[in-house]
């Protein structure tokens, strides 16, 4: 029994604005994902084998995603939601700032929970909602170990699971691309200042994928904005 997490930011003026994702995991006879009130005493759990009675059993506070084998009536989240996918979101905090959050079922928060009955390989799905949420990194906690509340102090200094995979070319392989960048500014009349360069990728060392960091100055009045380019392992 895992409680799930991630670190993410919104980017809209309140935190109900561009603040969510969809997020799925299988609903079958070996995964069970769901969402718990976390205002009640039922979102306060004292170990994983309560949560899997209140599963089997009265599935008391719990909510299920829309579309997905197990939802019924009285297990349907607030909210938009589809295909067995939640909207996840943030609810808290300042706009643009990362922070450890993750909730289901609109202005009614539940935690998000996945019990994985069998061993096994198992697919997560994310999904771009919201254009202006943010995803930092993901994290799957046992409950027994850790508690149902990790702190995201601890969350945050947790050591990163082992990464794998088969790296190819990437954007290398078409190198170099032809880039244009046009700046403008909220002047009256408008203000726009373009910079057209060859952009060259060099395929990744060390299994390390290329990347492109930009960095901004900020200038007020009617003049253009400053974009610099620096290739990182590219």
């Amino acid at each position: 029994m895992y409680r799930f997490n991630w670190k993410n930011f919104f980017s809209g003026p309140t935190p109900a604005d561009e603040n969510d994702s969809w997020l799925r995991f299988p609903n079958n006879d070996d995964v069970w994902f769901f969402g718990i009130d976390a205002s009640t005493p039922e979102g306060d759990p004292a170990n994983e084998a309560e949560i899997i009675a209140n599963l089997q059993g009265a599935q008391s506070e719990i909510v299920f995603p829309i579309g997905s084998s197990r939802i019924t009536a009285s297990t349907t989240p607030d909210g938009a939601g589809a295909d067995g996918y939640f909207k996840v979101y943030r609810s808290s905090g300042n706009s643009e700032t990362y922070d450890w959050q993750a909730r289901t079922s609109d202005n009614n928060d539940h935690n998000i929970y996945v019990w994985f009955v069998n061993p096994g390989t198992y697919t997560m799905e994310v999904s771009e909602r919201s254009s202006g949420h943010a995803i930092d990194r993901m994290a799957l906690y046992k409950v027994d170990t850790y508690g149902y509340d990790y702190s995201p102090s601890n969350l945050e200094n947790a050591p990163e699971s082992q990464q794998g995979g088969v790296f190819g070319s990437g954007a290398a392989e078409n190198s170099p691309y032809n880039v244009s960048v046009t700046v403008t500014d909220d002047g009256d009349p408008v203000n726009e200042d373009s910079v057209d360069f060859l952009w060259y990728i060099n395929g990744p060392s060390n299994n390390s994928t290329p990347t492109a960091v930009a960095s901004a100055v900020p200038v007020s009045g009617n003049y253009p904005l400053e974009v610099d380019f620096v290739g990182s392992g590219s």
